[in-house]
């Protein structure tokens, strides 16, 4: 079907003032955020339309297969070790759903200790699993609709019986964690939401297992909204709280060794976070005060946290300090070396030990969000990385002290043949320099190719060098894949996110804006093969790309994306100040509205060819940013192209997905992107 034969469903118009910031905003399509029954008749529509085009793309067989062979899960949940035992997120060989099995040695032995398979969710996912420090008790976090929200689900290791009694609390996500459990094993902190909601903001509870009852953490927290969570580091005897995603600070402590001790205020303000893991009574941890890379410092737990009371035990250098991960009387440090991820080994005074020798350059896998990599496990055994690069997919890699290189563990399960990476550096709009890789096959004949870029570049979330997964598919194709670390990550450190945050962040923008221009003024693309796609705030990147430079992409792909940043605005989940500015400035909220995407679609441009896709169940980015943005540009379109939505039943914002739901997204998106870049009119 020709774009100019789209029979749109009706979008009728019924303009609504929303008032932010002291101005009255109108929104004529914000009817598309109710809950009613012509809304979801109406997405029916455009999701049956989009259904009809792209299952005639002559190009949706190849993707499909070769997604088939790209499209493998990221192992985000290392195995953990506890009493005596390994335990590890799994699959049933026969219904291939989620499953956790548990055994003496990873992965070679190991029995099947809870297996989703027979349950009545169509999509049920294992999100995160802690066991006990004894291991007699693991604990897991079950959802069961796609949306992240999961149940925690208490197993006793003995028998395999579900554990009656355990909390009725909802979790929002993985992100804290899961549960962390005392010392003794007597009970668990865990981060939920009181309300079963995200309305009612984050709580962190504590659970104890013999009364069986539930009760707040007694905690004074200096943020309403942002994330937090009590950790626990297994063999010790403090407790650490923690708030901020994109910042995290240890804002209180609590000596579980006395029992009457009580929570006591900690470090109050660190800029861009201290993450650290406890050692005896030290709490050590990389800093970006006074450090744009980061330096690690030693801070002693019996103190109030004040900077004064800090020692600095490795200086800052040209690497970016990332994560602590405690071994015993050393720590491991992962670190970003010009993109590519590092690790060092130090001494408890901060003396270098080893550098770990990777397999290639590429990405350790850590958490999206830096509180993430808070509760990833500790090294008390074994040390195990996860790693990729931009052509071979993740493996699991134990180290080798003896040797300083890795082992493999589980070998990597795909590679893109015959591709090679290629490096660049855009200059940016007021003259910084950008990075990005470029990945295709090897090749002789010379002359531009159809492209895909893929950005971040916000909340202090690195774009990690990893393997590209189904994005494979686009290099399969004979197509480039370019990967791009813009301003608003965290990849050259602390001020890379602060110049593209708030105020500064058109220029994250630009950065991205500038590489496209740079691949084709070095002759690798030109913008009528030329698309872009993002996730989450990725997806507003997409979004604003296609809005403020129609001109330079063929087509944009906003997944799982924030387009309305006047509703984003008036949402309780993660007040969107720190990321995109304060509306209560007038200087801001002109800004702000300037940027937005929804707002910034203008009648009669040419604007390119737009798949916009979100989950129906995602407790982040609603999905009325999608249906919104679509609604307004496809009465505005004047080229001719698709403006086309997706809006997937038990989906959220992608991170409990179903291997078939994803697999399924996946083959769509990228069908209809190779369609638009490789069509003849793009070449």
């Amino acid at each position: 079907m020709h774009p100019s034969a789209f029979d749109y469903p009706a979008t009728t118009p019924e303009t609504t003032v929303v008032r932010l910031g002291g101005k009255d905003v109108p929104d004529e399509y914000n009817w598309l955020a109710e809950t009613s029954p012509r809304v979801q008749a109406w997405v029916a529509e455009q999701n049956r339309l989009t259904s009809h085009y792209l299952a005639g793309l002559p190009s949706r067989e190849f993707v499909s297969e070769a997604i088939g062979r790209y499209d493998v899960a990221r192992p985000d949940q290392l195995p953990r070790f506890a009493g005596g035992a390994w335990f590890w997120i799994s699959s049933n060989l026969e219904s291939g759903r989620p499953a956790v099995r548990t055994g003496p040695k990873f992965p070679a032995s190991g029995s099947v200790l809870y297996d989703t398979t027979d349950l009545e969710s169509a999509v049920p996912t294992i999100t995160w699993i802690s066991p006990s420090s004894d291991g007699k008790i693991l604990a897991l976090g079950l959802c069961e609709d796609g949306s992240e929200n999961n149940r925690i689900i208490l197993i006793d290791v003995s028998t395999g019986h579900v554990l009656p009694d355990g909390p009725d609390i909802p979790l929002m996500d993985n992100w804290t964690g899961g549960v962390h459990w005392l010392p003794d094993d007597r009970g668990f902190y865990f981060t939920g939401l009181p309300n079963r909601s995200v309305d009612g903001g984050f709580e962190v509870f504590l659970h104890d297992l013999k009364s069986k009852q539930t009760g707040r953490a007694d905690i004074t927290w200096p943020q309403k909204t942002d994330y937090r969570g009590v950790f626990i580091r297994p063999g010790t005897t403090w407790a650490i709280a923690v708030q901020g995603l994109s910042d995290p600070v240890p804002i209180a402590v609590l000596d579980l060794a006395d029992p009457h001790a009580q929570w006591r205020s900690f470090v109050r303000e660190a800029e861009g976070g201290l993450p650290g893991q406890v050692f005896g009574n030290q709490y050590i941890a990389v800093t970006f005060v006074g450090a744009n890379r980061g330096r690690i410092v030693s801070i002693p737990l019996s103190g109030d946290g004040s900077t004064d009371t800090w020692r600095e035990i490795v200086p800052e250098s040209n690497v970016v300090f990332r994560t602590i991960i405690p071994a015993g009387n050393r720590f491991y440090v992962t670190l970003f070396d010009d993109t590519y991820s590092g690790v060092h080994i130090y001494g408890l005074n901060g003396e270098f030990i080893d550098s770990v020798r990777l397999p290639a350059l590429g990405a350790i896998t850590e958490g999206i969000f830096p509180i993430m990599n808070l509760t990833r496990p500790t090294f008390e055994t074994t040390a195990l990385f996860v790693v990729s690069t931009l052509t071979t997919s993740w493996g699991i890699y134990k180290h080798d002290p003896s040797s300083g290189g890795l082992e493999t563990v589980v070998a990597p399960a795909t590679t893109i043949p015959d591709a090679i990476v290629e490096e660049g550096t855009a200059r940016s709009k007021d003259g910084t320099p950008v990075r990005y890789h470029v990945v295709g096959k090897r090749r002789t004949e010379t002359g531009p190719r159809p492209t895909l870029i893929f950005a971040y570049g916000a909340s202090n979330r690195p774009l990690i060098p990893e393997f590209p997964g189904a994005m494979a598919t686009v290099v399969e194709a004979g197509c480039i894949f370019v990967h791009a670390h813009i301003r608003g990550g965290s990849e050259f450190g602390l001020g890379w996110w602060l110049e593209g945050r708030a105020q500064n962040k058109q220029n994250g923008y630009d950065d991205l804006y500038a590489v496209a221009e740079d691949l084709i003024k070095k002759g690798f693309t030109r913008p009528a093969q030329l698309a872009v796609a993002g996730k989450s705030n990725g997806g507003m990147m997409a979004g604003v790309a296609m809005t403020q430079r129609p001109d330079l992409w063929a087509a944009a792909v906003p997944l799982v994306p924030v387009l309305d940043l006047v509703d984003w605005f008036t949402r309780p989940y993660l007040h969107g100040n720190i990321e995109f500015g304060d509306p209560d400035d007038p200087r801001d909220l002109e800004r702000i509205l300037a940027t937005s995407p929804y707002h910034a679609i203008r009648p009669g441009v040419a604007y390119p060819a737009l798949l916009a896709i979100a989950g129906a169940t995602d407790p982040r980015c609603p999905p009325c940013h999608a249906s919104k943005f679509v609604a307004r540009l496809q009465s505005a379109q004047a080229k001719g192209k698709p403006a086309l939505l997706r809006i997937h039943e038990n989906e959220g914002h992608g991170a409990a997905a179903a291997a078939e739901v994803r697999m399924r997204l996946n083959t769509e998106w990228l069908t209809f992107v190779l369609s638009e870049i490789t069509s003849p009119t793009a070449s």
